[in-house]
């Protein structure tokens, strides 16, 4: 009988309660009695990441363990102004571990625009700025702000570079700044490269909402999912699956870009306590599931070794899995990061003895919706308090409600999730503004 992947959100505040109660100087995400370091992968090695319900029955409340393989630890990024304090204990803890890596340029700082709004009535002009449309995610969060944007009388004018290429995304945001919209929202997949050009649009009144990627300067307003949680809880689940032993594969989405190296930094903090673990190699997809499936079937060309899992950033999952099932290797345990593939729920749904399905969620629905309503509320000035806004992404697993999958859906079934499912609900965003107040 066909085990249905259910899908619905299980919440990770059990990890702000252990950090809590572990001090401020370090910390590991919480244990839970489930989570102990003996568990098997739930299968032989030749059967791949699988295993029946039973056997990881301990996903249902999974909890990274306090100490041992699958523990972490997630210190707070610098706050030289207290500008923490404007929040309360619980969004707080969703900053452990955000930005805090070596050279790391991000500080969390008081926004600016806590008392800026349009110097003149509506109508507004808000100018998207974004990435390459190199993907399902890309395509629907531009086409879902536009229209978010446009339903709310918002006029909009939208800007799109030709694959990765960081001098056109910077001059086309200095193209946005002599458009003199009244507020701008950028994907900022080079942040160090963004950041001149957003201080240049606060010369001109206009303030930069930021997503994908952190701009360390108070004048921008960045929006980000704690993308180290997200690379750690889901390396640590990963890990207990494999047993605590065997090796990683890592598939960058663009090495050296902000949700990439912040996801690096959580899967390598748990691996570190993981002794009989490894990485098994490096290599790039460019958040593009053609890419990623072209270098991993190389990858696996020279590395015969099992691979127990292959960790990455986003919308790579499905090309990774069909590399695997055309080279006629175990297929690994890959979780989905921030995009949920409905190829890969389709995947699991076909294949519930051999793939467990996990993932941390951020859809392009979450993502286009958290940066349409910050903008909404900065226009109706209600005063943003800081220029990082962090939220934790929901873990999926086998075990939640069905609210994402369609059981026609396989490997092959093109698109992604842009379910409601989101670390940023607008009830979560009203802490992060001075006046909030309920959006028309």
């Amino acid at each position: 009988m066909r085990v249905k992947i259910l899908t619905t959100i299980i919440s990770l505040v059990g990890i702000a309660v252990l950090v809590t109660a572990c001090g401020s100087s370090s910390s590991s995400s919480s244990s839970s009695s489930s989570s102990g370091n003996t568990s098997s992968n739930g299968g032989s090695g030749e059967s791949g990441s699988g295993g029946s319900n039973e056997e990881v029955a301990w996903l249902k409340e999974f909890k990274p363990p306090a100490s041992g393989c699958g523990s972490f630890e997630a210190q707070f990024p610098p706050d030289p102004e207290g500008a923490l304090k404007e929040l309360d204990a619980a969004h707080r803890e969703t900053y452990r571990g955000f930005g805090v890596y070596p050279k790391s340029p991000i500080e969390v700082l008081k926004s600016p625009w806590s008392n800026w709004k349009p110097s003149h009535a509506a109508p507004y002009k808000v100018a998207i700025v974004w990435g390459s449309k190199n993907n399902a995610s890309q395509i629907d969060a531009v086409n879902l702000m536009e229209k978010e944007l446009n339903e709310a009388g918002i006029t909009t004018s939208v800007s799109t570079t030709n694959g990765f290429d960081p001098t056109q995304a910077v001059q086309n945001l200095q193209a946005a700044i002599r458009e003199h919209p009244d507020l701008i929202i950028a994907e900022a997949q080079v942040p160090e490269a963004f950041l001149p050009v957003i201080d240049d649009a606060a010369k001109e009144g206009i303030p930069t909402i930021t997503a994908q990627g952190a701009v360390a300067t108070a004048n921008a307003v960045n929006i980000e999912p704690n993308f180290f949680l997200a690379g750690a809880v889901s390396m640590s689940a990963a890990s207990r699956l494999m047993g605590e032993e065997g090796e990683a594969l890592y598939v960058h989405g663009i090495a050296g870009t902000g949700p990439d190296v912040q996801a690096q930094n959580g899967w390598e903090a748990v691996l570190k306590n993981c002794s009989g673990m490894k990485v098994a190699g490096e290599i790039e997809g460019q958040y593009d599931p053609s890419i990623a499936k072209s270098e991993t079937l190389k990858f696996l060309a020279t590395h015969p070794q099992e691979i127990g899992a292959v960790v990455q950033p986003g919308a790579m999952s499905v090309g990774i899995v069909e590399a695997f099932e055309q080279s006629g290797r175990p297929t690994p345990i890959v979780p989905d990061f921030g995009t949920i593939e409905k190829g890969l729920i389709g995947y699991a749904q076909q294949n519930p003895s051999e793939f467990v399905y996990l993932a941390t969620s951020y859809t392009p629905a979450a993502n286009a919706g958290s940066a349409v309503d910050v903008a909404r509320r900065m226009l109706a000035g209600q005063g943003v308090k800081l220029n990082m806004l962090v939220g934790e992404m929901p873990l999926i697993t086998p075990f939640n409600v069905e609210e994402l999958a369609d059981p026609s859906w396989t490997l092959q079934t093109p698109g992604t999730v842009t379910g409601t499912q989101e670390p940023f609900t607008p009830k979560y965003l009203e802490a992060f503004f001075e006046r909030p107040a309920p959006l028309e």
